[in-house]
């Protein structure tokens, strides 16, 4: 069961889960949590790719990548637990680019098209370990 939980001297709201007695058991969201700038402001990140890159999802949340030669994308900070993120990432380049297996191409038949900007969608569900629920799909900006 889900219960709030209110502290008027800290002006906290937050919502708990609870056992069948009311107790309260695991936190699942507080007003007092502040979201990272990024996720607020949109920090992009612009970079020449080849060979291995890592999107760093802490880093910010629309990555301009210019693939050099083919490259394998990796993630890293992946949102963990309740926390979700969607980021974008357009990608350019005549090369191939290859994404995390954890990741699943929805629809399956997306392609990349080298010569022009291609913008990957990227939602990550859940990225706890061994519990990945991530989601992508890829949109020809021109």
């Amino acid at each position: 069961m889900l219960v709030t939980n209110y502290e008027p001297m800290m002006g906290v709201l937050e919502l708990w889960t609870a056992d069948g007695a009311g107790n309260l058991e695991t936190l699942v969201w507080s007003s007092a949590t502040k979201p990272k700038e990024h996720e607020i402001n949109g920090i992009r990140v612009t970079a020449n790719v080849s060979g291995t890159y890592a999107i760093d999802w802490d880093a910010g949340s629309v990555f301009v990548l210019t693939m050099t030669a083919d490259t394998t994308f990796s993630f890293s900070n992946l949102p963990t637990g309740v926390n979700s993120k969607i980021i974008t990432v357009i990608v350019t380049g005549a090369f191939v680019p290859t994404f995390p297996a954890i990741a699943t191409l929805k629809p399956a038949t997306d392609v990349y098209a080298g010569a022009k900007l291609n913008q990957y969608t990227i939602n990550c569900i859940n990225g706890t370990a061994s519990s990945e629920m991530i989601y992508y799909h890829n949109e020809l900006l021109n």
